[in-house]
């Protein structure tokens, strides 16, 4: 059975100092993208399960998301508040012991139809690569990577052995899927680059704490690929690109990375397709914190 899972860990939005950053304008359209999110997850993928800690599963409790609240992120993550994909890393790695074939999607990702058979056919799946070569993304892979092994090793970089910096793309995660070999690439994933956290926060690097969580995670997760020989297939082309943009809409896929959080058409669609979706999800939540 095919199942869907997220990741909800609350320690760094509740921690004074953390760094962290919500992206959203307001708490109701974040709260509204769970909802409009996992409901057409569960509705075009199958069961849904949001991995969170305790805090969370009350923080989403009292919408009625079509999702079991699963309590698996505890405080052996609290060294890491700093660093936002220290839950997703997690959630990972726990993922890939429940399930057999999962995808792992985060909740500013909506899915507006069945994702297509292929991409459930591969080993992995991911929403689209990120090249090194491209100046976009080497501008905040490459330098913090290069200050990382300054510091100290990262032992699976160094057996990704791959001379090309071509052959070694970063891949965007807004999107996961996982099957077979897939679920101890994850796993792997999830103990090298929570590693590469610890070791991070113990040095109490002066590195942004964003530009470190992307490495640790979509870096890393690119090289444990390439080490274990598994390929990785993208759903869609460069999602910054016109042309991803547009392969990404055929698809019924869409992703509010980055500035779209913000963008006001971006939002009204939010908004109208949320009190369409889940109107009584929706209700729950703008009486709470109106628009």
């Amino acid at each position: 059975m095919r199942r869907a899972f997220y990741t909800h860990w609350t320690l760094p939005r509740r921690t004074p100092g953390s760094g962290y950053e919500h992206d959203w304008p307001t708490r109701a359209h974040a709260y509204l993208a769970w909802a409009l999110s996992t409901t057409l997850a569960a509705r075009h993928v199958g069961p849904v399960e949001i991995m969170t800690d305790a805090e969370g599963a009350d923080d989403l409790a009292w919408i009625g998301l079509p999702a079991m609240l699963r309590v698996g992120l505890g405080d052996d993550l609290r060294p890491l508040v700093r660093f936002w994909t220290a839950g997703k890393l997690a959630t990972y790695g726990l993922a890939s012991q429940i399930a057999d074939t999962f995808v792992h999607l985060d909740n500013d990702v909506f899915l507006t139809q069945p994702l297509p058979d292929a991409i459930w056919a591969q080993t992995l799946g991911v929403q689209s690569v990120e090249p090194l070569t491209l100046p976009n993304y080497a501008g905040y892979y490459l330098p913090t990577m290069e200050a990382l092994e300054a510091r100290f090793d990262v032992p699976i970089w160094a057996m990704d052995t791959a001379a090309r910096l071509e052959d070694r793309p970063a891949y965007n995660l807004g999107l996961l899927v996982a099957n077979d070999a897939g679920r101890s690439v994850l796993a792997d994933t999830a103990t090298h680059g929570l590693a590469m956290l610890f070791m991070a926060a113990e040095l109490a690097t002066d590195l942004p704490p964003s530009n470190v969580c992307v490495v640790a995670e979509q870096y890393t997760f690119g090289a444990v690929a390439r080490v274990r020989g598994v390929p990785v297939t993208p759903l869609i082309p460069d999602a910054a690109t016109p042309d991803g943009q547009a392969h990404a809409a055929r698809l019924g896929y869409v992703h509010l990375f980055g500035a779209a959080k913000r963008d006001a058409a971006a939002l009204d669609r939010l908004v109208r397709r949320a009190r369409r979706e889940c109107p009584n999800a929706y209700q729950r939540i703008v009486s709470r914190f109106p628009l």
